[in-house]
């Protein structure tokens, strides 16, 4: 344990989901999971759920972004692959640098409603 990390070692019992988790992440990090009194994978939805960009997906519990369409193939989300998706707003997105954030967690799934569906030919999981 570094020792200007004054949160190491601290307990945090989560406000969301109610785990207990000590703090052995950075200072950043554990400075805001002690002020949020939140584990680390409620501040990680929480972050998505503040942010809620438009290009941010929900497909089957599962979050996505659709990022900037530049830069290499190589370093392309599903490897580049094409997705068309439908918000359910009817907003049309075709991405080909779409990421994966995981599935979310059942304490955030009300929070973080599913927002669209895959159309076209390519699904996902």
């Amino acid at each position: 344990m570094k020792k200007d990390n004054k949160y190491s070692g601290e307990t945090v019992n989560c406000a969301v989901c109610g785990a207990s988790e000590v703090l052995h992440w950075n200072l950043t990090c554990n400075e805001e999971l002690f002020t949020h009194q939140m584990c680390f994978s409620c501040n990680h939805w929480r972050g998505h759920f503040e942010q809620n960009f438009d290009r941010s997906l929900r497909i089957k519990g599962v979050h996505y972004l659709a990022c900037d369409e530049s830069g290499p193939d190589r370093w392309r989300g599903f490897g580049g692959v094409k997705f068309k998706i439908k918000k359910f707003d009817g907003t049309v997105i075709e991405t080909s640098n779409l990421w994966c954030q995981g599935h979310i967690s059942q304490a955030w799934k009300g929070k973080l409603p599913d927002n669209a569906e895959t159309i076209g030919d390519e699904t996902l999981a």
